[in-house]
């Protein structure tokens, strides 16, 4: 029987990890041969920097071959990234690489971020001379490694799956709190995506020409031209060599969080023998995120071209589908905003009728890619605020935390410690055996307590028949029904400056706070779910106009439509999207051909936008229909920014996911929740930054308890009463309670 490894206990008074050495193959050893790697306990305490490195970080002068691991990335163009010591495209390219310096007396070290793979797919590697059994994933990734310089040349890699000792729970669990500061002192973190497939090389030229050429402000409309013109610019068969890269497990891995956000735009992912910067990817991802032509257009038409989309018997099964647990709660609009209405159009294009199974093969389609694209962008934003030493914000890292998977549901929250602020961890203390419910619930009243914020509330699901949680309480197994409209923290200020006061209960599930009913609702827009059909209209009753000239009320319906923010995900500002109004009469209008317009109007996102225009044709703001306030086609010949009008299209594409648009009996107008009810109430809550549509329940008749009690159904934008204007109303504070 094969001796097992020896693991040494590791120290952690002295800051204690083990550290694989990868043993190089001798010359004329054919590439298959079995790793071989040492094992070794090193100390990653400052007490073991070289004297060269403490200089370098006492003096920007000091001599040295380091930039900061840390470094802004704003100091990390394209351009400078070139010089950078990760730019291997080829084993080539090694021999010209610049490696930096060890900074530590023993050496220098990166760490692997990777999925495991098939646990039923395993094989042998020995370490210190002993068999260990790991993955083939995990093997396939250090014979990379083992031909890369740097390795060769004597740098360390930090692996959980060999470095901690898997059969001992309490290192195990041990050692997982310490994997963000692992991340953090590692020179890099370096990713392994798998083994090279036929059309990775294709794949990976596609990326870079994408982050090099498209990823500029007007990259996504030139893509878009490009593509149109010639549907196979970039070569025949690269949309579906990058739809393999995007669905890979990897970009749904929760870990991976933490592991990337850790490091710098630079940090090196390889895939197969060639290795492209983190920076590549996120450009890349960042334009096909924008660009919806290219993915429900370009790759859908290659993939099924090879016979590889919308196999019927196979990918739209339903069991297949209800094993992914986003099925049942994001229905039919998974991850992407513009999925029913292209059913259609998919159906047509693969002559299949729209079927429940066409409809669970075409979530599973988007499920993939677009959980992927925004894992990369998201992570690029965290990875920016880490970098920057920005102040970590929560919310934007609850949506990412719905977007990966985690095998247990506790480390939704468990695994973003790592990457929030030092005092709000202090109040989380992890607990694998506690139920679910006081994990998410002690993690939403953390998150109130230390941030003085109501704005946990803003990220939930809303009243759902089989919940267990109350519905103040972000259930991070799901996704809500519409994504926050602000996924960091909003530049909106509904209740002003004041803090959020709660009291609880927690054998009740019930959470008190202070502020007072605002509104109630008159009328209701068409139904997104509904494909805009207008028959969905619940018609505005009165005809109250808080803005006043009939221009105000048309630029409170545009800005309404894109909730006052731009691209990506700022403050309006500066930015004019009066010309969505435009949309019905640009459809009309004869354009010259090849036109940027043109090309526009050929666009998805244009024309879910006439569909949503149309359908609330006859919505009535403040007494008038909502084409009263379209735009003319004679007021074209004004001209129309074509950037401004794509930027509009497409911010209005996303706040519409999962919303309509709604009147108050105030006259206001704005955005709500494709699941607000006529009788629901608004609300502005002491310490929310946006106000919040609540509903009456039920009390069960065994609780003696005075007083309503409140659903959150969700956040609401509502023109003109987004910075405080509320709280000058003279209205009374009472006590909400919700449950």
């Amino acid at each position: 029987m094969a001796k097992r490894i020896i693991y040494q206990a590791l120290n952690h008074d002295i800051d204690e990890i083990r550290l694989v050495t990868i043993l190089p193959l001798t010359p004329g050893i054919a590439e298959s041969t079995r790793i071989e790697c040492i094992l070794q306990k090193f100390r990653i305490d400052d007490s073991q920097y070289t004297l060269a490195y403490k200089k370098h970080l006492q003096s920007k002068d000091a001599p040295g071959a380091w930039t900061d691991p840390q470094a802004s990335s704003d100091n990390l163009s394209k351009q400078s990234e070139s010089d950078d010591w990760v730019r291997i495209n080829s084993p080539n390219d090694d021999l010209t690489v610049n490696l930096p310096e060890f900074r530590y007396k023993w050496g220098d070290f990166m760490a692997l971020s990777y999925t495991w793979g098939d646990p039923n797919d395993c094989t042998q590697i020995l370490v210190n001379g002993h068999p260990l059994i790991v993955t083939k994933n995990v093997e396939a990734g250090l014979k990379q490694l083992r031909n890369k310089r740097y390795i060769q040349q004597g740098w360390k890699i930090w692996i959980d799956a060999i470095c901690i000792n898997q059969r001992d729970l309490k290192e195990r669990a041990s050692q997982v709190k310490r994997m963000c500061e692992i991340y953090t002192k590692a020179w890099t973190p370096l990713v392994w995506l798998g083994e090279q497939k036929a059309d990775t090389d294709r794949a990976l030229d596609l990326i870079e020409i994408l982050a090099s050429d498209y990823s500029s402000s007007d990259g996504v409309v030139r893509l878009t031209n490009a593509l149109h013109k010639n549907p196979e610019f970039f070569g025949k068969g690269s949309w579906r060599a990058l739809y393999e890269i995007i669905i890979r497990p990897y970009w749904r891995r929760l870990w991976i969080l933490q592991e990337i956000s850790r490091g710098r735009i630079t940090t090196p992912v390889l895939c197969g023998p060639r290795t492209l910067s983190w920076y590549k990817f996120s450009c890349a991802f960042g334009v096909l995120v924008q660009s919806d032509e290219a993915i429900n257009t370009y790759i859908v038409k290659e993939l099924q071209a090879a016979s590889i989309p919308f196999d019927i018997e196979v990918w739209a099964s339903i069991d297949t589908v209800r094993a992914i647990p986003a099925f049942r709660d994001v229905e039919l609009s998974s991850k992407h905003p513009n999925m029913y209405p292209l059913l259609l159009t998919i159906s047509e294009l693969i002559e299949v009728p729209v079927t429940r199974e066409l409809i669970a093969a075409f979530i599973l389609f988007h499920v993939e890619i677009w959980s992927s694209l925004a894992v990369v962008s998201d992570i690029q934003t965290l990875q920016d605020s880490q970098q920057a030493r920005n102040r970590s914000n929560p919310y934007g890292m609850l949506q990412l935390s719905r977007t990966v998977f985690a095998l247990d549901p506790r480390d939704k929250v468990y695994a973003l410690l790592g990457l929030m602020d030092d005092s709000l961890v202090a109040r989380i203390e992890p607990d694998y055996t506690a139920p679910l419910l006081d994990v998410y619930r002690s993690f939403a009243l953390a998150t109130v307590k230390e941030t003085g914020s109501l704005d946990i509330i803003r990220h939930t699901a809303g009243p759902t028949p089989d919940s267990t949680m109350p519905t103040w309480v972000p259930d991070l197994r799901v996704a809500p029904h519409s994504a926050a409209l602000t996924l960091g923290e909003t530049s909106f200020n509904a209740s002003g400056l004041s803090r959020a006061s709660i009291q609880t209960f927690p054998d009740l599930g019930l959470l008190s706070c202070k502020g007072f009913i605002v509104d109630r609702f008159d009328g209701l827009g068409c139904l997104w779910a509904k494909r805009w059909n207008p028959d969905s209209v619940i018609q505005t009753q009165g005809d109250a106009n808080p803005y006043g000239s009939f221009e105000a009320v048309r630029e409170a319906i545009w800005i309404s439509l894109v909730a006052c923010h731009s691209l990506p995900n700022e403050k309006l500002d500066d930015a004019d999207y009066s010309s969505l109004l435009a949309v019905p009469a640009l459809a009309k209008a004869r354009l010259p051909s090849g036109s940027v317009l043109k090309e526009i109007i050929r666009s998805n996102v244009f024309d879910f936008c006439l569909r949503a225009l149309e359908g609330d044709a006859d919505f009535r703001v403040a007494g008038r229909a909502i084409k009263e306030y379209f735009w003319a086609r004679s007021r074209l010949e004004e001209g129309i920014n074509p950037v401004d009008l794509r930027a509009g299209l497409m911010q209005r594409d996303r706040v519409n996911v999962r919303r309509r648009m709604a009147t108050t009996e105030r006259g206001y107008v704005g955005m709500v929740v494709e699941t607000v009810e006529r009788e629901d109430v608004i609300a502005v809550l002491q310490g929310c930054s946006m106000p919040m549509v609540l509903r009456r329940a039920k009390i069960p008749p065994e609780e003696d308890q005075d007083g309503d009690r409140w659903q959150v159904v969700g956040e609401c934008y509502l023109h003109e009463i987004m910075d405080g204007e509320a709280m000058d109303w003279g209205l009374e504070t009472q006590d909400i309670m919700l449950c």
